[in-house]
């Protein structure tokens, strides 16, 4: 649904656009707010979004003239159209050099604002083309284990906050390549859920700073600790071979995935297995099988009641002190601490 802002001091003029049936489902445009001051417009396009202003030219406080002159001035809303009860050939020319979307003229038409919501909806249709379409190229850069990808989605982020003089709007089009680009590393790797929660990523309504650099470093920062997570879950390779078993190691942790049964199960010799594993990926496998256990031991205290003696022999420990010992020197704490204290920024 699109969000319109009236602002009208002729109430008579306001219940004729207000009475057409242009709003809600029919257009998928809803007024949400009404108000009869320029001056308080004005604030209140600065503290929220809206996808449309439609402004009658005489309101109080400043007019709508000049409340356009700001709105354009520093990009608070993109589609401002004026309005007023007779024609005027002058207010028309003004409001179209300083940037007005339209103008439109009592009795209004149906027929035009269907036109104006089409033409809106049009744009915002392209814009979101366009991130799909760098969306596309994000994921078969992902796909791929190009770094790339890192340098191409933080690059992005950094342009838009510089460019877009609308914090609101920069903020609107950088969730979506922030959203985009969690569900890419969620659709394209099946096995994440077993080590950690897609709602981790998802706490953007919690930053309530009015300032760009806040906004930005939380979604690089988010970013980041996933990119650093999946470099260490997935060790480098281009042997196709090994990559099965780091897929089925990684989606298989609470399996036996001894050296020896992993060997048998891709039909490999177990010591050329640790050999190749080593050489190929600069890591050796029981390492790399203990950093996945270690996470998805890290997941279930998170996120189930189990106890530890449960999980060390759920991940196929029998010691459960020699669990404790490996949860410890991975994490710094014990595996019982580690899920006590509520509100952890915990390390995934």
């Amino acid at each position: 649904m699109y969000n319109a802002l009236l602002v009208f001091n002729n109430i008579e003029l306001l219940d004729k656009l207000k009475i057409l049936n242009v709003w809600g489902e029919v257009s998928d445009f809803n007024i949400k707010a009404v108000l009869t001051r320029g001056d308080e417009a004005y604030d209140v396009l600065k503290a929220d979004a809206f996808d449309l202003v439609i402004s009658e030219i005489r309101i109080i406080g400043i007019d709508g003239l000049a409340l356009l002159r700001r709105v354009r001035e520093e990009a608070l809303c993109s589609h401002f159209v004026l309005c007023s009860e007779f024609p005027d050939f002058n207010y028309a020319r003004q409001g179209l050099i300083l940037g007005a979307y339209d103008y439109i003229v009592s009795p209004f038409s149906e027929e035009v604002l269907f036109q104006i919501f089409s033409r809106i909806k049009e744009e915002h249709s392209r814009q979101e083309e366009d991130i799909l379409k760098e969306g596309e190229r994000i994921a078969s850069l992902l796909k791929a284990g190009d770094n790339s990808a890192e340098e191409l989605i933080f690059q992005n982020i950094e342009d838009i906050y510089k460019n877009e003089k609308n914090l609101i709007e920069a903020d609107k089009k950088v969730c979506r390549i922030y959203e985009l680009t969690i569900d890419l590393f969620f659709a394209q790797n099946e096995w994440l859920d077993l080590y950690c929660s897609k709602n981790e990523y998802f706490a953007v309504n919690e930053i309530h700073e009015g300032n760009a650099e806040t906004y930005k470093n939380y979604y690089i920062n988010n970013l980041k600790k996933i990119f650093i997570f999946m470099h260490e879950m997935i060790p480098r390779t281009t042997d196709d071979q090994l990559k099965a078993v780091i897929l089925y190691v990684l989606s298989n942790p609470e399996d036996n995935l001894r050296q020896s049964e992993i060997a048998d199960r891709f039909h490999i010799n177990s010591t050329f297995l640790s050999t190749i594993f080593s050489a190929k990926t600069g890591l050796r496998y029981a390492d790399f099988v203990t950093v996945v256990k270690m996470k998805r031991a890290s997941f279930k205290l998170r996120y189930t009641s189990i106890k530890v003696a449960e999980l060390a022999e759920l991940l196929g420990y029998k010691n459960v002190v020699y669990f404790s010992r490996l949860f410890r020197k991975y994490y710094g704490v014990n595996p019982s601490e580690y899920r006590i204290p509520e509100g952890l920024d915990y390390q995934i």
